[in-house]
């Protein structure tokens, strides 16, 4: 038995039937996935991840032996519907063989937010196609994750409250408690502007899709080099477009100038032991705030940003987020679960995942452009995080083949709109606005190096 932490029971709290915590990673394979060896890759790789596999009662996980069964489906033409299926109690994991034809088929793998963060769920997926790889080459040499079974996964299990508090350079003390304020400030006293909607569907199917942006390689070859020449990583860059564009969508006639828009980011605060801890959560989260007046030029919100976002590493800001629930859990329930539903965070959550496969504990065969498992192949992958209620879509950037795609889950509310769809318009126009910028400054640089003054092109 393992008591919850403040994190596991405050996602307890927030769960329910409308905004249910769950998020599906979907994994597309080429070729012909053996169901039964992919029960018992999941069956001997469960033992090592003991949350996914417990029941919940009351405010602890009580091991169970319950076995996790994999749902086969022959056809799934409405496969979003998997990802937003509720429940009115914690299921910590569900799976999914969907057969979408006799040589390509899917994987879901649905995940409690209160058992497992998108982290702990990459490295269980991994280890699950790592056992399967496994028995189908009919090896029998070292385990898959021989450190963790040496320790045992339950002794690992009693440090997953344990948070880093990582250090950089370049951020003054100062700076961090300036920010730190300022948004604690609005967290308590303030709310965020809501993203406007006109709750006019498109269409019956628009409301169970997840809408996507995705781009070619070397789309996002040129994205991150538009990041490095304004000094920042691909994660900064999408935050600040992400704000911009969503606090002019957010605009209206006559609003007030202190209205403004929110972003809620999960940050890794995982403490790195010497053995990978099993499918838990390990993350915190910072809280950005900028005003609807700041968002006319997404590009003027970057530096600030930067500074921020560096110093929510440096000093750990993330974390202080779980010690706010660890006071929260001193109010007795209901009451605790009606102060936790009724906070509302921020407009929208942003992830950036990179690519899945680095959260593996071992590398499997294959190209940039797919992973090979045994006798068949993963060709793509999804997910979405789930949006909480007062938070309007919770957006995932991930980098699967050198290609970045942003998932976008957005809420109940905005599902299937016409203002989604525009909404996501707007995104996708930002980003391959920077990504024309890059290709533009690219052909310049070229052209004074071919045809500019002697003096340029010795210079350059």
């Amino acid at each position: 038995m393992w008591s919850l932490t403040p994190f596991e029971q405050y996602m307890v709290d927030d769960d329910s039937v409308d905004f249910p915590m769950n998020f599906t990673a979907i994994w597309s394979c080429e070729g012909s996935v053996d169901l039964d060896r992919l029960q018992q890759s999941l069956d001997d790789v469960l033992r090592n991840h003991p949350l996914l596999t417990s029941r919940l009662e009351n405010a602890m996980w009580v091991s169970s032996n319950n076995r996790v069964v994999i749902q086969q489906m022959d056809c799934c033409r409405d496969k979003s519907k998997k990802v937003e299926l509720a429940s009115c109690r914690v299921v910590p994991l569900k799976v999914q063989l969907v057969r979408c034809s006799s040589s390509c088929s899917e994987i879901h793998m649905t995940f409690h937010h209160a058992s497992c963060d998108g982290i702990g769920a990459m490295e269980f997926c991994g280890d699950v196609f790592r056992e399967y790889a496994k028995a189908c080459s009919g090896s029998n040499g070292h385990q898959n994750i021989p450190k963790r079974k040496k320790v045992g996964a339950a002794t690992l299990l009693d440090s997953r409250g344990v948070l880093e508090r990582p250090v950089v350079e370049g951020v003054s003390w100062l700076d961090a408690m300036r920010f730190f304020l300022g948004e604690a400030r609005w967290f308590f006293l303030d709310r965020a502007t809501a993203i406007p909607c006109d709750g006019v569907v498109l269409d019956d199917t628009s409301r169970n899709e997840l809408p996507s942006i995705q781009l070619t390689r070397g789309e996002t070859n040129q994205l991150r080099r538009y990041a490095e020449i304004h000094g920042a990583s691909l994660n900064e860059l999408l935050m600040a477009l992400l704000t911009g564009v969503i606090g002019n969508f957010c605009e209206a006639p006559g609003q007030s100038r202190k209205s403004w828009v929110g972003m809620v980011q999960p940050v890794n605060m995982r403490p790195r032991l010497s053995q990978r801890m099993p499918a838990a959560n390990g993350i915190g989260y910072a809280f950005y705030r900028r005003r609807i007046d700041e968002c006319r030029c997404w590009e003027d919100l970057l530096p600030k940003l930067i500074d921020d976002s560096r110093a929510v590493v440096k000093y750990g800001l993330a974390g202080c987020f779980h010690d706010a629930l660890a006071i929260l859990q001193k109010i007795p329930s209901p009451l605790r679960q009606w102060f936790v539903r009724s906070m509302k965070p921020g407009t929208f959550v942003f992830s950036y995942l990179g690519d899945p496969r680095r959260r593996f504990a071992h590398c499997l065969a294959g190209e940039q452009e797919n992973i090979h498992v045994g006798d068949f192949k993963i060709v793509n992958f999804s997910v979405a995080p789930p949006p909480r209620n007062g938070t309007e879509v919770a957006i995932l950037a991930s980098l699967f083949g050198q290609r970045l795609t942003l998932w976008m889950r957005p809420s109940q509310r905005l599902s299937g709109t016409v203002s989604m769809k525009k909404l996501c318009v707007l995104v996708e126009a930002a980003v391959r606005d920077c990504i024309c910028s890059t290709a533009e400054a690219k052909v310049r640089a070229q052209g004074l190096k071919s045809g500019g003054p002697k003096e340029l092109v010795e210079s350059g």
